[in-house]
């Protein structure tokens, strides 16, 4: 039995020695299936260039203001405002002006975005939930949509200069088959600065996307939030970034392991 620093134990095998690191650092508990987790994204090669928050309350340190970071490109603790709600499978984003500020700065390309996101309520197409830029600015914003209770979810690519009104649609993938309310995993992977593909669970869109206008200064930190400051309606299980060019078969299976060790439980198809 392996004693952890921290009052836990874990019976069987082995910890991967990032996954006690991280527990003493969060407080996270779940330390078994984070340690499956490190394990299995070294083994696809990606483990040095992502950083990823764990959002699930045992995922992490479950309260306060800080959302603890995990990887290898750095440590990157997320700066939460307007208090979001920390809860068993998610942390609650749906209160006003809550969101998380990381300083990660990204390339323009490659990088990825994947998140595991539950909607709480209409969001329409200016509805950004993730964007590399601060207020008042320009960057990149990417973003899901639904309206109402319509079953046809939109991962969206947008280019953004301020003001707001100024942006720009660069590529969507409307896919249909579920409600807006199910949790899900999302993927936006730009694989150059003028192309980009996206995925929604286990769909990917049938091609690459080229968009133009992608913002090609460096953002000096990356925001959770509705654009600009409304609150992201949603709940976030997960967040991750790579900087790696991230192709179909790697988003396919980076999907599966977390559905088999962070997610489990939630219901992902």
């Amino acid at each position: 039995m392996l004693k952890l620093g921290i009052g836990l134990t874990k019976t069987g095998t082995s910890l991967d020695i990032d996954a006690p690191l991280f527990c003493e650092r969060s407080r996270a508990r779940d330390v078994g299936r984070i340690s499956e987790f490190v394990r299995g994204i070294k083994k696809l090669g990606l483990w040095n260039s992502m950083v990823c928050w764990p959002l699930r309350s045992a995922q992490n340190v479950g309260t306060g203001t800080t959302a603890y970071s995990l990887g290898g490109l750095g440590t990157f603790n997320g700066r939460l405002t307007n208090v979001p709600t920390w809860g068993a499978d998610a942390l609650d984003f749906t209160a006003n002006n809550s969101g998380m500020d990381t300083d990660v700065v990204l390339p323009i390309a490659p990088v990825a975005l994947m998140v595991v996101r539950q909607a709480q309520q209409a969001q329409t197409d200016n509805a950004g939930l993730f964007y590399t830029a601060g207020v008042n600015v320009s960057g990149r914003q990417f973003s899901q949509n639904n309206t109402g209770s319509v079953t046809t979810q939109g991962y969206k690519a947008w280019h953004s200069a301020w003001p707001p009104s100024n942006l720009a649609l660069n590529s969507n993938i409307n896919i249909t088959g579920s409600s807006r309310t199910d949790r899900e995993y999302g993927a936006w992977r730009i694989l150059s600065s003028s192309t980009v593909r996206l995925s929604r669970n286990s769909t990917q869109s049938a091609s690459n996307v080229t968009v133009t206008g992608w913002d090609t200064s460096s953002p000096a930190f990356t925001r959770f939030g509705y654009y600009p400051d409304a609150g992201a309606d949603d709940t976030l299980s997960f967040m991750a970034y790579f900087t790696a060019a991230i192709d179909n078969t790697a988003d396919a299976a980076f999907y599966t392991l977390y559905k088999e060790t962070l997610g489990q439980g939630l219901g992902l198809p």
